[in-house]
């Protein structure tokens, strides 16, 4: 099912509107796509857009999260590709306050030292500020991470594919990652 709600962030064009988040039950990849086949055909019947106001957030949680080891290792893969995935966005989402770049942050203030113990280390990744685009804030509170990057669309191809994309990379994190080269 589908839960949808005001947001206040959200700024229409048009004073009469106003802006709706829609958010999902956790859902399989098959699960998604043919519930976003279903939106998408909806939101063309009424005519919805979306602005340079609106983002994607993508939820994904996994056991292995919850791994320290596992959690450093997203997390230096992730400042070392965020150019990248920041590449594929519009010039809304580079500079936007929503979703933060890491790395500019570590440049600043160093990259941060995390504690051994999983559950301080989560308590710790989860305290910085949930506006970034890689959120480890939502993995206390949902046990997921939120990825805030992507831009607002009513297109489920490219939500997918977002998802695909986003699963790859932690894929990659969590089995072939090695920091150490």
């Amino acid at each position: 099912g589908i839960n949808a709600g005001e947001d206040s962030s959200i700024k229409p064009s048009n004073s009469n509107y106003k802006g709706l988040e829609f958010k999902t039950q956790p859902l399989s990849l098959i699960g998604i796509t043919n519930l976003l086949n279903e939106m998408e055909t909806n939101f063309r019947g009424f005519d919805m857009r979306v602005n340079d106001t609106c983002g994607l957030h993508v939820h994904t949680s996994n056991s292995r999260f919850l791994n320290n080891i596992n959690l450093r290792k997203i997390l230096g893969l992730w400042v070392a590709v965020e150019d990248i995935f920041f590449a594929t966005q519009p010039e809304s989402r580079l500079n936007s306050n929503y979703c933060k770049r890491r790395l500019a942050s570590y440049a600043i203030a160093g990259f941060p030292k995390l504690p051994e113990a999983k559950q301080e280390m989560v308590s710790t990744l989860g305290e910085s500020d949930r506006y970034f685009a890689l959120n480890f804030a939502s993995l206390r509170k949902y046990g997921t991470l939120e990825c805030r990057l992507h831009a607002g669309t009513t297109n489920a191809e490219k939500i997918i594919n977002w998802i695909k994309l986003l699963t790859a990379f932690y894929d990659y994190a969590l089995y072939s990652y090695d920091a150490s080269k």
